[in-house]
């Protein structure tokens, strides 16, 4: 949710920049008539400082910082007050607290104090009489610890929509606050990253019909909703998303027969328990990620929850990986986009779900035993609800290994059947990541050892890069395996200490857990590691050999690149011949990187210009807006990159997203391929593993007018050692440069995904 938090902060950046824009050009023509110096007594107290008018209100914003209401009604100005200093030539950050000497009125005034960098507090706010909305009152107000709302009547306001978002208050009691006439909480306090305790017991919300976002990353311990009368609403989107520390939510008294979208509804909450008996969602037409990150879920009673085929119902529950009790109803229709995660086969689990039927939770007796998969797909509603589904429970027994022989893969097929141009390797290996499984691993394996013994505890090292260079088939006798087989892969971490480990805890065997094809109709391999070598297309037929990576290496270990970049590549330029040279700048500093991140004694990427040895990578500018792309000893960079990096003094120069995507294409020739947030060709939809701004990201999602990139910017430890594993093991492919493309980069702008 990484992206959609920088979505939300990206936005509030526009609006400020929107907002400077239109406020600079009143400057020169406001500040002369609108503020002026001024000494009076108001109310029994001395006012000295420079007078602001704001609507038919009068304003001093004395030395130390403190803004005084003079006298005046402020009215319905169509500016804010932030705007209103600018417009007097005021710096708004001089603005420390905010006191209303005496009564006044206000109605409508969009984001009224909102966008005042240095503003601590407000006294006196009961003498402000407003109506209408109230729509980001205090937005973005960071030092804002403290608001005086003692007396202040809000029973004609109408929105409060973002009113506290993003300010630094630390505890809000709203309880005397009448909101039986407001229509709209949306993001009321949403990222208000230092509320710890907020009291809002006595809402009245009958007439709310927008809730989304409202308590987005808030990070209260408690928070109490049973005066919520939420029979209008409609929009419950991201509603508790990223609220970290509530436990338990009690939403029984909630009516949700008017809401349509829940999406996001608990996403990435730490929330244990929540009462959803109430819920009705007939109406409701989007579920996607509700649940999504729920990590801390035990359970969850959906049993009056409708849902359709036309329900958006996509990644509902990926990543609620303690999600083991699940009530379901008549009309609570799986579907396999949900992603349930799949059941552990340790801890005393078999790895599949069970209905109760007439037993217990703890002691089911139900006939349908199904994995995740096999749940979404197999479950019927109608006739299968009323039910729960739980983790079912293995009665454990010692089981014996007994091994066969053990293969180095030498037999495979050398890579030169599928790859003309390669080399045959010297010691062949493959690796991938261990996924969502807590198997043991083994110092070494004997015929006729017992599961317990000669186990290492290398702790979680789920989503690791893994390699190996063994494979030994093996058998289970006595206990409750006896009679499996299965193989034990020979793995490492670092290319020096090797394990043995079951292969079921590696992602060898993908159709037996998800689809035998993704979304795109690419199949799956059956009981084979993916590599970046062959790992698309049709594999019915075709005896893949996936030992090798692609990669670019010469015989000693070095890629020798060039680039074939030329003028009329970047004709649309004003300076071609600039152009040119910044292009292949950044392609130098790109190498250089990954030298440097490297460390070895002599450089992995060398320019052609510094060696005699052959050209093994040739880098060409492709026509602007095709997109970037690598296969065996070629690259192509879009052309259309060009303009992010021919302004050295920008602010976002140094990780520009031209150099950004050559260092990620490198690394293709490197050996690498796509890691976090994408898939690799044949791998199921919405896999993912290693973090978001990894340089082989498969997806580059950028700010497009600041160049800022959110991902792609850090060369991991991850993708080091799979670099140098393939240096040790001298694996180099030393391709002659072909046509088709393997690897592509994506490209995604940020989008608002929050109600304005």
């Amino acid at each position: 949710m990484i992206k959609r938090s920088a979505v939300r902060i990206f936005m509030v950046i526009l609006i400020l920049f929107g907002i400077s824009i239109v406020t600079q050009a009143q400057t020169s023509s406001a500040s002369e008539k609108d503020s002026q110096t001024i000494t009076r007594e108001i109310n029994g107290k001395s006012v000295r400082g420079t007078l602001v008018k704001w609507g038919d209100s009068n304003w001093a914003l004395a030395d130390d910082g403190e803004l005084m209401l003079v006298d005046g009604d402020i009215g319905s100005p169509k500016q804010s007050l932030k705007n209103t200093l600018v417009s007097a030539g005021i710096d708004p950050a001089l603005v420390k607290s905010i006191e209303f000497l005496q009564n006044t009125s206000a109605s409508n005034v969009d984001s009224m104090f909102a966008y005042l960098p240095n503003l601590t507090k407000v006294t006196g706010l009961g003498k402000l009489k407003y109506e209408g909305s109230a729509k980001y009152m205090f937005h973005t107000d960071p030092q804002l610890t403290s608001v005086d709302l003692v007396g202040f009547n809000t029973s004609n306001i109408t929105s409060m929509a973002g009113m506290f978002n993003i300010t630094g208050i630390s505890k809000l009691d709203l309880s005397s606050f009448d909101t039986s006439k407001v229509t709209s909480m949306a993001a009321m306090f949403d990222d208000s990253s230092k509320l710890t305790e907020l009291n809002i017991q006595n809402f009245d919300t009958s007439n709310v019909t927008d809730m989304n976002y409202m308590f987005w990353g808030v990070p209260v311990k408690q928070l109490n909703v049973a005066s919520f009368n939420t029979k209008s609403v409609t929009n419950m989107q991201a509603m508790f998303d990223h609220m970290k520390y509530v436990v338990e939510l009690d939403l029984s008294n909630f009516n949700t027969e008017k809401v349509t979208t829940m999406e996001y509804m608990f996403l990435d909450s730490n929330v244990q328990k929540i009462n959803l008996s109430s819920f009705d969602t007939q109406n409701v037409i989007n579920m996607h990620s509700m649940f999504q990150h729920s990590v801390q879920i035990e359970a969850l009673d959906l049993s009056t929850f409708s849902i359709s085929d036309a329900t958006n119902t996509k990644a509902m529950f990926t990543e609620t990986n303690k999600l083991k009790n699940l009530k379901l109803g008549k009309q609570t229709q799986l579907k396999s986009d949900m992603n349930i995660p799949s059941v552990p086969s340790t801890d005393g689990y078999t790895g599949h779900w069970q209905n109760v039927g007439e037993g217990t939770v703890e002691k089911p007796s139900g006939d349908h035993v199904w994995t995740s998969v096999e749940l979404m797909a197999n479950f019927n509603a109608a006739g299968m609800g009323d039910d729960t589904f739980v983790w079912q429970k293995e009665v454990k027994s010692t089981s014996t290994i007994n091994t066969g022989e053990i293969t180095d893969y030498a037999s495979d097929p050398n890579l030169t059947k599928y790859v003309s141009t390669a080399t045959a390797p010297i010691k062949p290996y493959r690796y991938n990541v261990i996924i969502d499984k807590e198997y043991p691993l083994y110092s070494k394996i004997d015929d006729g050892q017992k599961e317990e013994q000669n186990t290492v505890d290398l702790g979680d090292k789920t989503g690791a890069t893994v390699y190996n260079q063994k494979n030994m088939a093996a058998t289970y006798s006595g206990g409750d395996k006896d009679g499996k087989k299965t193989n034990y892969v020979q793995v490492s971490f670092d290319g020096t200490k090797w394990y043995w480990i079951n292969q079921d805890a590696l992602n060898l065997d993908l159709k037996s857990r998800y689809p035998s094809e993704n979304s795109k109709g690419i199949a799956l391999i059956n009981d084979m590691f993916l590599g970046s070598t062959v790992t698309y297309g049709d594999f019915s037929n075709l005896d893949v050999n996936s030992q090798m990576v692609s990669n670019a290496y010469n015989e000693n270990g070095q890629i020798v690149y060039t680039s074939l970049a030329k003028e009329s590549d970047f004709s649309g330029e004003d300076d071609p011949a600039k152009a040119l040279k910044t292009f292949n700048d950044n392609l130098d500093k790109a190498a250089k990187s990954w030298n440097d991140s490297l460390g070895l004694e002599k450089p992995v990427l060398v320019n052609s210009s510094e060696t005699d040895a052959k050209v093994t990578l040739k880098v060409v500018a492709n026509p602007a807006g095709k997109g970037s792309a690598t296969s065996n000893g070629n690259t192509g960079i879009d052309s259309e990159l060009i303009k992010y990096a021919m302004d050295p003094t920008h602010e976002n120069y140094e990780i520009n997203l031209l150099y950004i995507t050559m260092r990620h294409e490198l690394g293709h020739s490197l050996g690498l391929d796509h890691s976090s947030n994408g898939q690799y060709y044949g791998m199921p939809d919405n896999y993912k593993f290693g973090i978001d701004d990894d340089v082989m990201n498969a997806i580059m999602v950028y700010e497009p007018n600041s160049w800022f990139p959110w991902t792609q910017k850090t060369i991991t430890e991850n993708d080091l050692s799979a670099v140098k594993l393939i240096l040790a093991n001298h694996n180099f492919e030393n391709p002659q440069p072909q046509t088709k493309s393997v690897v592509t980069n994506r490209y995604v702008d940020k989008k608002l995904a929050r109600m304005k």
